[in-house]
């Protein structure tokens, strides 16, 4: 992601509904994914703020506390730390920020464990969205270019996640990166790139184990989408995988029941199934397997298959 060569009007006037926000030109630019001075006397001033909160926040435990008065006590300190602090958030400390006036949370926010966001750039987190543990969100970056990091500059990307999201733990999401309403992230996912809405984001790395094609997880008891044609799937066999692969949430009851042939796709391959249709790159003998189930469910195009359901 390049730094931008002007300033961005729209992201400027969602900053104008935050709180804290420490206006000044330099703020200006990091906001809108220019260039700027990091070390800027306003900007510094308003980190040394956020970390005296972020003190408070997380070392804030008196003997005396009930549940209630904590809750209370630190939802307080989120208002005075967050640019907006959406009703009933709940964030376990330790919680660090760059400067905290660039995050919004909506309702029912829940953090676990040791949430970092580095909000050089807005991030914006919708309804009842979920984090687990060790999260990380780095709106801020750098230029390769050596000359410029030694001159304390740096640029940022704004974040964006829709409400309903579950992030799993130890997920870090860069700079510019919006997730749509709805998705589930697995734990220790990298996130890159934008997400669509009602997606599951999983990164795997596990290596499946050859079995009978008939034992207590028998295929011929998956049921549906394959009924009591599933015993034509070809048994598993043992695949390495290690890649992203991104399913719609709409249809992952689907997958899940189809299991043993989700496992029988070849290694490095992207699997993304739709409400509509279902994209896969298969090995020829699951495909011819699938066609004996339904004699038209398939259409080929430009080396995909296309599942229609």
């Amino acid at each position: 992601m390049p730094a931008a060569s002007q300033k961005d009007l729209f992201q400027i006037e969602q900053a104008k509904g935050l709180r804290n926000v420490p206006w000044c030109d330099q703020y200006e630019r990091m906001i809108s994914g220019m260039l700027y001075d990091a070390m800027d006397a306003t900007l510094a001033s308003a980190r040394f703020r956020a970390r005296k909160l972020m003190n408070k926040y997380n070392s804030h435990f008196p003997d005396d506390a009930t549940a209630a008065s904590l809750t209370a006590d630190r939802t307080a300190i989120l208002n005075e730390l967050l640019g907006r602090a959406g009703d009933g958030i709940y964030i376990e400390p330790p919680f660090s920020v760059d400067y905290g006036s660039n995050i919004s949370f909506g309702d029912r926010f829940y953090a676990n464990f040791y949430l970092t966001i580095l909000d050089c750039g807005l991030v914006t987190i919708g309804d009842r969205v979920m984090f687990g543990p060790h999260v990380s969100i780095f709106a801020a970056t750098h230029e390769v270019e050596v000359q410029s990091r030694r001159e304390n500059i740096e640029y940022a990307g704004s974040v964006l996640i829709g409400d309903d999201c579950w992030i799993g733990g130890h997920v870090t999401i860069l700079p510019g990166v919006t997730i749509g309403q709805g998705c589930t992230i697995g734990a220790g996912s990298v996130v890159t790139k934008s997400i669509p809405e009602w997606s599951v984001a999983i990164l795997t790395s596990f290596r499946s184990v050859p079995r009978p094609a008939h034992d207590c997880f028998g295929l011929s008891s998956i049921g549906t989408p394959f009924g009591d044609k599933a015993s034509v799937i070809p048994s598993l066999t043992s695949h390495e995988f290690r890649h992203l692969q991104v399913y719609d949430v709409k249809t992952i009851l689907s997958v899940c029941l189809a299991l043993p042939a989700i496992l029988a796709v070849q290694p490095n391959t992207l699997v993304r199934c739709d409400f509509t249709a279902a994209l896969a790159v298969m090995p020829e003998r699951l495909l011819q397997a699938l066609e004996q189930i339904n004699t038209e469910p398939f259409s080929s195009e430009a080396g995909r298959i296309k599942w229609l359901v």
